[in-house]
C-alpha cells in the first residue's frame, strides 16, 4: 500500500476535549506492549503462524471492515521475511598488489603447519625488487672485486605457526600466525657466490679496501664507511644508507624535501665536514651520521679544494641516512642503537696469511622475540624491526563454513545441521523424566513406545535398524497408538531426513509419513503384517506393519552415513536412556570417518543438577585443546586442523557448536614491502530475503475467535466486533469511548496474549485506521499502547493523542 497522507499534529490540551470516557478505556488497555513493537508479536522470526496469531472479524462486520482486514492481511504477508544465507560461489582469498604469498600450488598454509613448510626460503624469485640478485663491484683500496651475489629470507622450522590458541598477552582466544620465544622469527642472508677478498694484512688497509663500496641490500644502496678485523678476518662492517647520496659542492645549496642543505667546508686532513640544514651547522667525520635540522646526514667521503680564487670543498652526503653496524656475533646497531632480538653473522675466512689476504663470503641477519612470543591476529601488519625494508601481513584465514549447533536446557534440547541436500534438520531430544536420562525424541509420553533388540530404548524417535514400536508393551490399544513418533532416515546417497510417522490407514492400509523439514507429506501402501518397503519420498524403507502384533518394525532406515551440506560425517548413538552422544567427523576425503572426530555426551544432571546437560567435547585431534575465550569467559574455543572451530559453554552447559568448513582452512600471510596493500577477497556467502508464505486460516470470525487463546488483531469496534467488546470492558454503550469522525488503534491483554484493536467510530473511520496499521512503517507516531485518529479520509488522517 503506498497512499501519501496528511498527518497533522493538535495540541493535547485540544485533544482531551474529544475524548469522551478515553481515561478508562486507556486505563484498560495497559498491557506490555508498545504499539512500535508491531507487527510482534503478530510475526515472529519473520512468520506469521495462524497457530498463534489471527485477524478477527465481526460476523455483524461491515464491507470496509473486511477491506480493512484484507489490508492488513497483505500488509502481513509483507512483514513476513527472514534473511537467509545465500551462496554466491567459494570464497575468494585477498591478493597483495606487491609482494609473494606464501603459498604454492596445491600446498597452502592451514592450521598447525609453519610458513617453513610452505616456502623454505624466499628468494628472487619471490619478491624480485626487495631480494634482487645483483653484482658487487668496487675497485678500492688494494683488491678488486666482481662478485655477484643472491638474497634470501628464510623462516625457520619450528616457528610461524598457524594457531587456534590463547594470546599470551591479550588472552583472548582465536587464529594466529605465532612466532615461538627464543626461537629465531626469520633469517636474512646476503651471500656471494664466490669470495669477496681483502688485504687482512692491517686494519687499515682491510678497512681501505671496503670503504666507499656500495652493496644494494633488500632494495636500498648502503654505503660500507668502515670495516674492523679480529684475528685477520673481518668481523664488522660500518654503513650508511639514505633516502638521497650525491656529491654537494661548497656554497652550492640542495634542496631535500622542504630541508635546504649547504656544505660549509671541509676541513684540510679532507675526513671532516660542515654541513648546513636549515640554518643548523654541524661537523661529521667520514662515516658519521648526525641529525642537523629536520634531517638525518651522512658523510660517506669528503674532498678538499682550496686555491687562490676560492675554496671548493666538496662532500658526498647521504641524506636522509641511517648508519648500521654489523658486527659479527652482536646485535644491529641502527644510528649507535641496539635492536633488540637481533643478531648479526658475517661469513669471513682467512684464506692465506701468507697471501695476505681474506675472504668474505655475505652476511646474515637474524631477529628472535625475545619476551614473549609474537601472534600476529588477522589484518595485523608486522614490519621488519631491523632493516624495515619488508612487512608480514596475515589477513587471517579463508574458508566457508556451515553451522552444526547442539543447544539444551532445563528438559530438552536439539542437534541442528543441514543436510547433504542444504535443507535443515533440526533433532530433538529431551529428558526420560521417568528414567532420569536423556533420549532422542520431542514427546516424554511416547519414550517408552521405541524398541530394540535389546529391550526398550527409551526415546520416542526411531533411527536405527530393527527399531519397533510395539503397541501391546506400552499398554495400546493396536499398532496405529505408534503414530506421531519420530524416524530419522538416511538414504543410501547419505541424505537425511527427520520424518513422522503421520498417520496410519489399517482399513486401507496405507501409512503417511510427513517430512519435518519441508512439510511435505507421502503416503505408500503396505500389507498388514508383511514385511515390505515403503516409499518415503527421498528414499525406500523396509518396514513391516502387523494388525496381528499391533506392531511397527523399522526393518532398513539407515542404509547410509548421515551426511551435512559440505560433507560432515553425524553418528547418533545412545544409551538406552541414560545419554545420548553425538559424533562429528571430518571429511578429509571420500570414506567416512578418516578425518579428526570430535564428540559430545548430553545427559541429564547438569551443573545445577537438574537439567539436559552437553558434557565436555572430546576430540581425536591433539591439536584441538578447549581453552577460554578469554579470561573467566563461559565459552571454550577449539579447532582442529581441518579448520573447523567448535565454541562450546561449559560454564552453563548448555551449547556446542561447530563451523565445518567446506574445505580445509588456510591462512592469508604475505610477505611485502612497506607500501604493498590487501587486494580483494570475499566470504562466498551473503544473506537474502525470504518471504515466508502465511498459511491459510489467518483471519477468523468474532464468533469463532471466542474460544481461541492467540494474539489477535481486531478489526472493527464492540459493536460489530465481539473480541473488542470483550476486551473493552463494561460500558454503557457499544460506542462509548468513540465519536464521529474518530478512530483508535490500542492494545490490551487477554490472558497472556495481545489483542490489537483497530475500531472507528464508523466503518469508514474502522477502514482508515486500518491503512494506519498495515503502512506502520511509515507512522513513527504509533508508540505506546494506543492511539486516537482523526479521520478526514482515507488519505487525510490526523494523529490526535497517544498514550
Amino acid at each position: 500500500m503506498n497512499v501519501k497522507k496528511a498527518i497533522k499534529k493538535i495540541a493535547a490540551v485540544g485533544a482531551a476535549t474529544t475524548l469522551v470516557g478515553a481515561t478508562l478505556l486507556s486505563a484498560m488497555a495497559q498491557a506490555p506492549y508498545d504499539l512500535n513493537q508491531y507487527p510482534a508479536p503478530y510475526i515472529a522470526d519473520g512468520v506469521f503462524d495462524p497457530a498463534s496469531a489471527v485477524i478477527v472479524v465481526g460476523e455483524k462486520a461491515e464491507t470496509s471492515d473486511v477491506l480493512g482486514a484484507i489490508e492488513l492481511a497483505a500488509s502481513l504477508q509483507a512483514d513476513s521475511v527472514s534473511e537467509i544465507p545465500v551462496d554466491t560461489g567459494a570464497p575468494v582469498a585477498p591478493t597483495v598488489d606487491e609482494g609473494y604469498k606464501m603459498s604454492k600450488s596445491g600446498n597452502d598454509l592451514n592450521y598447525n603447519e609453519v610458513l617453513n613448510a610452505i616456502d623454505s626460503k624466499l628468494t628472487a624469485n619471490d619478491m624480485p625488487d626487495l631480494l634482487a640478485d645483483g653484482a658487487y663491484a668496487e675497485s678500492e683500496g688494494e683488491n678488486d672485486n666482481d662478485e655477484d651475489y643472491d638474497q634470501e629470507i628464510v623462516f625457520p622450522l619450528g616457528t610461524g605457526t598457524l594457531v587456534y590458541e590463547q594470546d599470551d598477552e591479550t588472552d583472548k582466544t582465536g587464529t594466529y600466525l605465532k612466532f615461538v620465544e627464543d626461537t629465531p622469527a626469520y633469517q636474512y642472508t646476503f651471500e656471494f657466490d664466490s669470495d669477496v677478498t681483502y688485504d687482512n694484512t692491517t686494519a687499515a688497509l682491510a678497512k681501505a679496501d671496503f670503504e666507499g663500496s656500495v652493496i644494494d641490500v633488500q632494495g636500498n644502496l648502503y654505503t660500507i664507511t668502515g670495516a674492523k678485523m679480529t684475528d685477520n678476518h673481518l668481523t664488522k662492517l660500518e654503513l650508511i644508507v639514505g633516502d638521497v647520496v650525491r656529491w654537494v659542492s661548497q656554497d652550492a645549496p640542495v634542496n631535500v624535501g622542504e630541508s635546504t642543505v649547504t656544505v660549509v667546508s671541509v676541513n684540510t686532513d679532507g675526513d671532516q665536514c660542515g654541513i648546513e640544514v636549515d640554518g643548523e651547522t654541524k661537523w661529521l667525520s667520514t662515516g658519521e651520521t648526525k641529525t642537523i635540522g629536520s634531517l638525518e646526514v651522512g658523510l660517506l667521503d669528503a674532498i678538499a679544494v682550496h686555491s687562490e680564487l676560492a675554496d671548493q670543498d666538496t662532500c658526498e652526503l647521504s641524506l636522509g641516512s641511517q648508519e648500521l653496524d654489523l658486527e659479527d656475533g652482536e646485535k644491529v646497531k641502527i644510528n649507535g642503537v641496539e635492536v633488540d632480538g637481533s643478531n648479526v653473522f658475517l661469513e669471513s675466512s682467512t684464506r692465506d696469511r701468507a697471501a695476505t689476504y681474506g675472504a668474505w663470503n655475505g652476511f646474515g641477519i637474524n631477529w628472535t622475540p625475545e619476551d614473549d612470543d609474537l601472534y600476529l591476529s588477522a589484518g595485523d601488519e608486522w614490519v621488519d624491526p631491523v632493516l624495515g625494508n619488508f612487512k608480514l601481513i596475515f589477513e587471517g584465514i579463508t574458508q566457508k563454513t556451515e553451522e552444526i549447533k547442539i543447544t539444551s536446557g532445563a528438559t530438552s534440547g536439539k542437534l541442528v545441521f543441514n543436510n547433504i541436500d542444504g535443507d535443515e534438520i533440526e533433532i530433538p531430544f529431551r529428558e526420560n523424566s521417568t528414567e532420569d536420562g536423556v533420549g532422542w525424541g520431542d514427546d516424554d509420553d511416547d519414550f517408552d513406545k521405541i524398541n530394540t533388540s535389546a529391550g526398550r530404548a527409551h526415546r520416542s524417535m526411531a533411527y536405527a535398524n530393527g527399531d519397533f514400536c510395539d503397541a501391546d508393551e506400552f499398554g495400546g490399544s493396536d499398532e496405529t497408538e505408534c503414530e506421531g513418533l519420530l524416524v530419522l532416515v538416511v538414504s543410501g546417497s547419505d541424505e537425511a531426513r527427520l520424518l513422522e510417522l503421520d498417520d496410519i490407514d489399517d482399513t486401507d492400509f496405507e501409512v503417511t509419513f510427513r517430512d519435518l523439514s519441508t512439510g511435505q507429506s507421502t503416503t505408500d501402501t503396505y500389507v498388514d503384517n508383511v514385511a515390505g518397503t515403503v516409499d518415503v519420498g527421498f528414499a525406500d524403507i523396509a518396514m513391516t506393519i502387523g494388525s496381528t502384533a499391533n506392531r511397527v518394525t523399522f526393518t532398513t532406515i539407515n542404509s547410509g552415513n548421515m551426511q551435512t551440506e559440505y560433507g560432515a560425517w553425524i553418528v547418533l548413538t545412545d544409551t538406552a536412556g541414560a545419554a545420548i552422544n553425538i559424533s562429528v567427523t571430518e571429511d578429509e576425503g571420500s570414506v567416512a570417518n578418516d578425518g579428526s572426530r570430535f564428540s559430545a555426551v548430553v545427559q541429564s544432571g547438569g551443573t545445577d543438577g537438574d537439567e539436559v546437560a552437553i558434557q565436555d567435547p572430546e576430540f581425536t585431534d591433539a591439536n584441538a585443546v578447549l581453552a577460554e575465550e578469554e579470561d573467566d569467559a563461559d565459552d571454550q574455543l577449539a579447532a582442529t586442523t581441518f579448520g573447523s572451530t567448535v565454541r562450546y559453554d561449559q560454564e552453563n552447559e548448555d551449547e556446542f557448536v561447530i563451523q565445518y568448513p567446506e574445505a580445509q582452512a588456510y591462512a592469508n600471510v604475505f610477505v611485502a614491502p612497506l607500501n604493498a596493500k590487501i587486494v580483494g577477497g570475499s566470504a562466498g556467502g551473503a544473506n537474502a530475503e525470504r518471504v515466508n508464505r502465511i498459511p491459510v486460516g489467518m483471519s477468523v470470525l468474532d464468533v469463532d475467535a471466542e474460544s481461541m487463546d492467540k494474539h489477535m488483531i481486531s478489526v472493527g469496534g464492540p459493536c460489530v466486533n465481539v473480541i473488542s467488546d470483550e476486551v473493552t470492558g463494561d460500558k454503557e454503550s457499544c460506542v462509548e469511548g468513540f465519536s464521529e469522525g474518530k478512530a483508535k488503534i490500542a492494545n490490551y491483554a487477554r490472558g497472556d496474549k495481545n489483542v490489537l484493536m483497530v475500531a472507528g467510530f464508523g466503518a469508514p473511520d474502522t477502514l482508515a485506521a486500518a491503512y494506519v496499521l498495515a503502512d506502520h512503517a511509515n507512522y513513527p507516531q504509533l508508540e505506546g499502547t494506543e492511539v486516537e485518529l482523526a479521520v478526514a479520509s482515507l488519505t487525510d488522517v490526523t494523529f490526535v493523542s497517544m498514550s
